[in-house]
């Protein structure tokens, strides 16, 4: 198994955290409530990053890459690439070394590629959604098959799921199975309160995109939060009052990775925004990047849709749509929230064990 990197000695934290706290700290009367978040937050900024297992760099392109991690015994079944969303850092799959899906893969045999964005701004081409499936993931995917000569497995996350579809579509005959975490597909669902909050907030993503050619992660960060500078009383709070150790540690790894968003392209941006958010084109069955169709009923991959029940970012009936539509998925709703995934206490006794039975049962391999 790749070893891991030495522990990060700074713990990142987003400029946005200090607006809200301090939003939070001046509105609210009762100072009482406040301590346990001060406290919490004093913790957080004292805390390490934990280290993170070390892949050896195998491919790169502008900003994005690929790192190859080893087990320590490699089962029979295909390699598995790890596709995350691009607003996020792929650290998600190995927060902590007790709390890791990439871990988890590793010791259970798999040969692991993981490919990260960088810093998509600075590279044109993740401009817009042509660009980054034809000039980056697709080069990306074919190169770990050039390498490995047989068919490859692929762990999409959020969106991430939906770069990886139109990837599918084009490598169909060489992908074994794919999984799909909280990969949003409909997004017409009522009550969608991120899909309503694209919508009708486009006119401001296109005045940054016009102005900034970008849309800045600090209201990235606001878009998805959601819960206003409260969010952040409820959630430092909690690291008060919970047990210390490895727990805290894995809070704190998360917080970081929460705050560690990257600034998104601004075509990219506006694409995703009309393309899903207001014409919802997915669903319809209308949806091409470049000149090609993506047509989910098209794809004859055993593949396995996990739609969260308590996820707010991506609601289940959203991500159970994918489901519907492909002729070889699987449905499985588990009981927990968007990173709870990856990073939820009950994850490894339920979630993970069923995506590497999942990759394990295959017949063509």
């Amino acid at each position: 198994m790749s070893s891991p990197k030495e522990p990060e000695n700074k713990t990142k934290t987003s400029p946005l955290l200090w607006l809200h706290m301090g939003q939070m700290l001046s509105s609210i009367k009762n100072q009482e409530d406040v301590l346990p978040a001060v406290k919490g937050l004093q913790a957080y900024l004292k805390a390490q990053v934990p280290a993170r297992v070390d892949g050896k760099l195998f491919w790169q392109e502008g900003e994005v890459s690929l790192r190859v991690y080893e087990p320590e015994k490699q089962n029979k079944y295909p390699p598995v690439i790890f596709i995350p969303s691009i607003i996020n850092r792929s650290t998600l799959f190995d927060l902590h070394p007790q709390k890791s899906l990439l871990r988890w893969f590793l010791a259970k045999g798999f040969k692991v590629y993981q490919l990260d964005w960088g810093t998509p701004v600075n590279d044109s081409g993740l401009s817009d959604m042509a660009a980054l499936v034809h000039t980056r993931l697709i080069p990306a995917f074919d190169a770990v098959y050039a390498q490995e000569k047989r068919k490859l497995s692929l762990v999409n996350y959020c969106l991430g799921g939906l770069l990886a579809l139109p990837l599918a579509a084009e490598r169909q005959d060489l992908i074994a199975r794919m999984a799909f975490l909280a990969t949003p597909w409909d997004f017409s669902i009522p009550h969608d309160e991120i899909a309503e909050r694209a919508r009708t907030q486009k006119g401001t993503i296109a005045q940054l995109v016009n102005e900034q050619g970008k849309v800045p992660f600090s209201f990235l960060q606001m878009f998805f939060m959601g819960g206003g500078e409260n969010i952040y009383l409820k959630k430092f709070s909690l690291l008060d009052k919970s047990p210390k150790g490895i727990q805290a540690e894995i809070f704190v790894a998360l917080e970081n990775w929460v705050n560690d968003r990257v600034d998104m392209p601004g075509p990219l941006a506006l694409e995703v925004v009309t393309e899903f958010y207001e014409n919802n084109k997915t669903m319809y069955g209308t949806w091409q990047v470049g000149d090609k169709s993506v047509n989910a009923a098209a794809l004859h991959i055993p593949s396995l849709i996990i739609a969260p029940m308590q996820d707010k970012i991506v609601i289940p009936r959203s991500a159970a749509a994918l489901g519907h539509m492909m002729p070889q998925a699987t449905i499985y709703k588990p009981f927990c929230g968007h990173t709870g995934l990856v990073a939820g206490r009950r994850a490894e006794r339920t979630i993970w064990p069923r995506l590497t039975r999942f990759f394990a049962t295959q017949t063509d391999i």
